[in-house]
């Protein structure tokens, strides 16, 4: 697990991990990030690519709702199920302010390759 620590809009934890398969092994990336305080933050968009360099698409259907104004830490995630076994992937996450505005939130940050057998 790697961790990052930014200044500019929100101020971030993020990680990514895999959690423990149920029953019907499913494959996926959990992206997790934190915030310490949010400015005018409307919210959040996950994107990933096939490599460092992109190209990179959007993979949550609806902006991940930010805090707005907030001095409290908020916790965000997203789960990426949509991953083929043994390939590797790459992600950012952008955030959205109130005005429209988008900043990459996070640097690009590479997954590890997962297979069902992982998972069990």
């Amino acid at each position: 697990m790697r961790n990052y620590y930014f200044a500019g809009l929100c101020t971030a934890l993020l990680c990514l991990f895999t959690v423990p398969a149920e029953e019907q092994a499913e494959i996926f990336n959990r992206i997790k990030w934190a915030t310490a305080s949010e400015l005018d933050n409307f919210g959040f968009d996950v994107f990933r690519g096939e490599s460092e360099g992109g190209p990179f698409q959007r993979i949550n259907e609806h902006t991940i709702p930010g805090a707005g104004n907030s001095d409290t830490p908020s916790h965000y995630e997203f789960i990426d199920d949509a991953i083929e076994s043994g390939k590797i992937y790459w992600y950012y996450v952008e955030s959205i302010s109130m005005s429209g505005q988008r900043e990459k939130f996070t640097p690009t940050f590479k997954s590890k390759a997962k297979t069902v057998q992982d998972e069990r």
